[in-house]
């Protein structure tokens, strides 16, 4: 959502890994060498706040402080310049119900491009009998065992509601993405509710929100699967004919294992709530 459109502001993907790094940004560029040069995330007032926590539609509004002077009131929490993320509340007389969601495909635009079988076989008569390769009578695409189609998939329900008296927002947000590397993945699950109420006509004003996402996927070492799929022997098969097992070879990982078998469950739950409570005599 901010990608280009505020000067002075880095946004990039460091990995297409659901469960990797995530979207990286820089304010005013390069500030410390050992610390983290990530700006301050507010979301509500409430400083420290994690991107885990807000969904796309559930954000109102966002103001980015490049400025030293107006990053000050954060302290040196500041130095690397502060998002302020205003999250949806409910408005008066204005019931609705809205539902957004979107589908996709990711797939490896550009591979790197490796001996087939047959170009492996003739490496002999390519090399003028200086390199003699190892045959292990099959034919089989590493790349494909590693690698495949990403489908993502992403649905929201809000319902917005109330009077002069009281309104209420309420969010749930499912969001599921499968990695290009096989056996990688994340789903995340986000319920968002928030209230106003006003007593004594108006002079007292209580407002409450809560919001709690879950996720669960799988991980998968990308730096052993992708190497294993570049240098892997393709004439060699993925089981072995006699003990029916995972090829095994010396210097690097089955792919096919590496993504099947090792696999790094990925599971986290957090829970932000907020309240506040004005009085005007």
């Amino acid at each position: 959502m901010l990608q280009g459109k505020v000067a002075g502001l880095s946004v990039s993907t460091a990995s297409g890994d659901p469960n990797g790094g995530g979207v990286q940004m820089m304010l005013r560029g390069v500030s410390t060498l050992m610390a983290s040069q990530e700006p301050l995330i507010v979301i509500d007032g409430i400083t420290g706040g994690s991107l885990n926590n807000v969904t796309q539609d559930d954000i109102l509004s966002i103001d980015v402080l490049k400025d030293g002077a107006a990053a000050a009131i954060y302290g040196t929490q500041g130095n690397n310049g502060v998002i302020l993320i205003t999250t949806k509340r409910g408005t008066r007389d204005n019931n609705s119900v809205l539902y957004h969601g979107y589908a996709s495909v990711e797939s490896i635009s550009n591979q790197i491009d490796v001996f087939s079988p047959e170009e492996y076989r003739n490496l002999k008569e390519l090399s003028g009998g200086a390199f003699t390769p190892l045959d292990g009578g099959a034919s089989t695409d590493w790349m494909s065992m590693a690698f495949g189609t990403a489908i993502n998939h992403y649905h929201n329900l809000s319902m917005n509601g109330g009077n002069e008296k009281s309104n209420y927002y309420a969010n749930i947000t499912y969001n599921s993405r499968e990695g290009i590397i096989k056996g990688s993945g994340l789903d995340k699950f986000n319920v968002s509710v928030g209230t106003n109420q006003s007593f004594f006509d108006g002079k007292l004003k209580i407002s409450a929100n809560l919001s709690n996402i879950y996720a669960k996927g799988s991980q998968v070492s990308e730096e052993d699967a992708y190497l294993a799929a570049l240098i892997c022997n393709p004439t060699y098969p993925v089981y072995n004919k006699s003990t029916g097992a995972y090829q095994t070879f010396a210097d690097v990982m089955n792919p096919a294992r590496c993504v099947n078998e090792f696999r790094e469950d990925v599971n986290w739950d957090e829970v932000a709530a907020t309240g506040k409570v004005t009085y005007s005599p």
